[in-house]
């Protein structure tokens, strides 16, 4: 599946388009497929370099059928 990563801290061009892996869902998950997806203002605090908050992942906030 198409993902989009980010290995560093920075602006926009800090994403990169990769192909991962697709997710087994292991005991009591479930698997969700994402139609759309996007960053809110603290993920691009996050990205742009260390949270006060500690460490956290972007992207968090999707649509899906």
């Amino acid at each position: 599946m198409k993902a989009m990563v980010i290995t560093r801290f920075g602006g926009p061009e800090v994403f990169e388009e990769r192909e991962v892996p697709l997710p087994r869902p292991q005991a009591h998950e479930v698997l969700v497929k994402v139609h759309a997806t996007s960053v809110n203002p603290m993920g691009c605090s996050i990205r742009r370099g260390p949270w006060p908050g500690g460490a956290g992942g972007v992207g968090s906030q999707y649509a899906s059928t």
